[in-house]
């Protein structure tokens, strides 16, 4: 097994906005959101504090991978399947475990601090 650990300040919270998903209401509530507004949003979203975009533990995941499995050459990661599962906080920790057989590499992503699996069923294509 190999593993990657990747500590997340709290400034992440603020360059998330810069990506986001095309649906619905999404981008019309982080229009109106304003200063200050995100600890309401996240509580009437149902979480405790504002949470990190799913694209960036995503990149986390990814990342670890190609430390680990793909010496940092992007062109032999193929694939990346997975299942969000958890919230990540900013600020948190993300360690992400993973399998390797051959060309198929199996992982997960945990919040150790709060005892989360945040990404689970991961498997990943890589070339070499």
């Amino acid at each position: 097994m190999a593993a990657g650990e990747e500590s997340l300040n709290r400034e992440n919270s603020a360059t998330d906005g810069l990506t986001c998903d095309f649906t619905g209401g999404a981008v019309g509530h982080r229009l109106r959101a304003g200063a200050g507004r995100g600890q309401a949003l996240a509580r009437a979203a149902g979480f405790t504090a504002p949470i990190l975009h799913g694209l960036a533990t995503f990149g986390v995941a990814g990342h670890a991978i190609l430390a680990a499995c793909c010496g940092y050459e992007p062109e032999r990661l193929r694939t990346m399947d997975l299942r969000f599962s958890a919230p990540v906080y900013p600020g948190e920790t993300i360690r992400t475990e993973m399998w390797r057989d051959d060309g198929v590499v199996s992982f997960r992503a945990l919040v150790a601090a709060r005892d989360a699996v945040v990404l689970n069923n991961g498997r990943a294509e890589v070339a070499g």
